[in-house]
């Protein structure tokens, strides 16, 4: 019930008359009730019109001033209370009169630009007020006032009052100690707030959530759809997202049950990211990606991938290597088409161009369409328009994504420490990235930087490499019914259900050993050694098969296939590091780590044809670095497989009957149908991932390169005359 105040020389009234103040309109409201005449009731609501918020906003100076507003603030917040023990007015009072619960709701959720709201410190003493009353809040009435406790913006009411944090956290949680019915909603006002500052910031936040979960267990189960539920879209502002991120990761801090979902649900926003950061790279030219990225010239690495800078190998390249299409027909290279070589341009378009009748530009009368060229110029200045709105968008993805990973990063290096692994906080970290890796990253292909997460995560310490590289074992060999000592059911290893995720685990065995500059030379040598030993078995388990020209199947040897390209892969990178040392020369008979040179020997003429059916970047570098070392030659294979490509010659003996070799590679053509030709070219597609190619990110690459190892092109112009 509003309170009745007299309106003139209130400045003047001692404090001490205030309870007499509060007994005459207390005696004033009861005769307003009794009133039988609506025009009466009309006069005591002018009479009563006096706002609440002409007390609470008095800035008379002198502490007699503020003392007084203080007092009528607290006396209208008793006011606004007491009316609940009050008997239940008639009907017809409610069409004058709005409750002065109802009033005091309106008030506190006036926004801050409004003249007549609450000023921070007035707000804060009607907050605990309001506390030591939480127990009428059990009441259908006050859930307006509640609703409008609950839409204040602590933030900003911090920073102008001192008491107001405080005053506020201990409504929260006694409101939720008395009525755990509104768990959820203290704890969606919290969340939400997660946005607008960093953990710092939100302290009193997290201390409060932390209450709140003691104080109901049972509630917090809830917690895992509110954080989902309240991240975030991955369009909104960076500052937002990232604020978001951190305030997850601190909630983990004293919330452990929470590590896996918290992981997993910061990975599978991230994903979102970094897919819309794929396809738009996809649109935007090579020539302005690095701007568009803020990426230096200094910045673009020369790579195994077929950027490495060497513009000659790329068009030899080009020139002598050909695709099928999905019947199997040969389809020509740029090289076979007849085009003058003094044109450049129409080289580059040849494959595309059609040519138009000059007649065809112009109308019957002769004359031409200049409203034409016209529209032309203006779509054309129209596309520009968007290409640039592209390259725009794609520069504020990128640093979106770019603050994102920098600050997961940021966090791992600490988190990971051999202190934190002790005391398993650590480990729970590590085994949530282990399974938002199985479950998230490895299935989505094609990822740009979410992958990073875990390379940087590996690293931190040998233990964890070991971990990792456990789990790409699994994924990859976990279909094998017997081990390397008795492989006999290789056909296992192909089942449809999980074939691309163990290519893709491969994939991710050979550009992680590859690339990861801390893995000890123990490690490398054991994950060749086995790579090796598992696929010598298998050539042995199969041999009989090859021998059966006829009935030859390459795409049921994807995995072995994928394996060899692997182990071509991390020799191109780690050639230095799988040297044998004169010390365990005794372990290898040919200076090599699990006689590699031999086993490349043999295995890229055998009739499986390795090279026909891998990456053909990966097998042309492949095939520079096992020649300048010593470790096999491939170029007459090479020869031969682009040849049969090409469909041109076919090697045969004197009568006219065609090798061993050929048959096997003409078989490997012709075999199968359509589907069979289409499921090889899947195939060469998936294997053409290298999850850990330079990061594209600016100042996340930073932290990557300490861990990093760059493509080092030492051998490129020795052997050029061979590519």
């Amino acid at each position: 019930m509003m309170t009745i105040l007299p309106t003139t020389n209130i400045e003047k009234r001692s404090f001490e008359s205030l309870s007499e103040v509060t007994h005459e309109s207390r005696n004033s409201t009861s005769e307003f009730i009794n009133a039988d005449s609506a025009s009466k009731r009309r006069k005591k609501m002018d009479t009563e019109s006096l706002d609440l918020l002409e007390f609470s906003n008095i800035t008379s100076i002198g502490t007699e001033s503020t003392s007084f507003s203080a007092k009528m603030i607290l006396q209208l917040a008793k006011t606004a209370m007491s009316s609940l023990d009050e008997t239940q007015s008639s009907s017809s009072d409610k069409l004058y009169k709005e409750s002065p619960i109802d009033s005091l709701a309106y008030s506190i959720s006036l926004p801050q630009t409004d003249p007549k709201a609450l000023n921070s410190q007035n707000l804060s003493l009607i907050i605990a007020q309001l506390t030591t009353e939480i127990a009428k809040f059990d009441n259908k009435k006050t859930a307006n006032l509640l609703q409008s406790i609950l839409e204040i913006d602590w933030i900003y009411h911090s920073s102008n009052s001192d008491n107001f944090s405080k005053n506020y956290a201990t409504f929260l949680t006694v409101l939720v100690s008395s009525l755990p019915s509104w768990w959820s909603n203290v704890a969606t006002k919290i969340i939400k707030d997660f946005m607008k500052g960093d953990p710092k910031q939100l302290q009193s936040h997290h201390e409060t959530l932390k209450k709140l979960i003691s104080i109901a267990p049972t509630a917090s189960r809830a917690l895992p759809s509110l954080l989902k539920l309240n991240f975030p879209s991955k369009n909104g502002l960076r500052e937002e997202i990232i604020n978001y991120v951190k305030n997850l990761l601190h909630l983990t801090e004293y919330y452990h049950v929470l590590v896996n979902h918290v992981w997993s649900l910061v990975i599978e926003n991230f994903i979102k990211l970094d897919v819309e950061f794929q396809n738009q790279i996809d649109e935007i030219d090579d020539d302005d990606l690095a701007e568009a990225l803020g990426l230096d010239e200094s910045d673009e690495e020369e790579d195994l991938e077929g950027n490495d800078g060497d513009s000659d190998e790329e068009e030899q390249s080009d020139d002598e290597f050909v695709d099928e299409d999905k019947d199997g027909n040969v389809i020509k290279t740029v090289k076979d088409l007849e085009v003058p070589n003094d044109d450049q341009h129409l080289k580059s378009e040849s494959k595309n161009v059609t040519f138009t009748s000059k007649d065809e530009s112009i109308h019957d009368n002769g004359i031409e369409d200049n409203d034409k060229v016209e529209d032309s110029d203006d779509e054309m200045l129209d596309s520009e328009a968007e290409y640039e709105v592209e390259i725009e968008s794609l520069s504020d993805l990128s640093i979106k994504l770019d603050m994102f990973l920098l600050t997961l990063l940021d966090y791992l290096k600490p988190n990971l420490s051999v202190k934190s692994l002790e005391n398993g906080n650590g480990i729970q970290i590590f085994n949530s990235l282990s399974k938002a890796f199985t479950s998230l990253i490895l299935p989505t292909h094609g990822t740009k930087a979410t992958q990073y997460i875990i390379f940087h995560a590996a690293q931190q310490q040998p233990e964890l490499m070991d971990a990792f590289l456990v789990t790409l074992f699994e994924i990859v060999f976990s279909g094998d019914k017997k081990n390397i000592t008795g492989l006999s059911a290789f056909q296992n290893s192909n089942n449809v259900g999980n074939l691309n995720n163990r290519i893709t685990g491969i994939q991710y065995i050979a550009s992680f050993v590859a690339r990861a500059k801390n893995l000890s030379k123990q490690q490398l040598s054991s994950v060749v050694t086995f790579l090796i030993d598992y696929c010598t078995a298998y050539m042995e388990e199969n041999i009989e098969e090859c021998d059966s020209f006829e009935f030859f199947n390459p795409n049921k040897h994807t995995i072995f296939y994928s394996l060899v390209q692997a182990l071509m892969y991390i020799v191109c990178f780690r050639k230095d590091e799988l040297r044998v040392t004169d010390e365990s020369k005794p372990l290898s008979e040919t200076g090599w780590v699990a006689n590699l040179d031999k086993f490349f020997t043999r295995a890229v003429v055998s009739k499986f044809n390795p090279l026909r059916w891998c990456n053909e970047t990966v097998v042309l570098i492949f095939s520079r670095v096992a020649q300048s070392e010593g470790i096999c030659y491939t170029w007459s294979v090479i020869e031969r497989i682009k040849r049969e490509r090409l469909g041109k010659t076919h090697e045969t003996n004197g009568d006219d009957v065609p090798s061993s070799s050929s048959s096997i590679a003409t078989a490997n053509i012709s075999v199968g149908s359509q589907s069979s030709m289409r499921a090889t070219q899947e195939f060469l597609d998936l294997v053409a991932f290298f999850p850990f190619d330079p990061l594209l990110l600016k100042n996340s690459r930073k932290i990557v390169e300490e861990n990093y190892v760059d493509w080092q092109n030492d051998d490129e112009d020795e052997n050029d005359s061979e590519v």
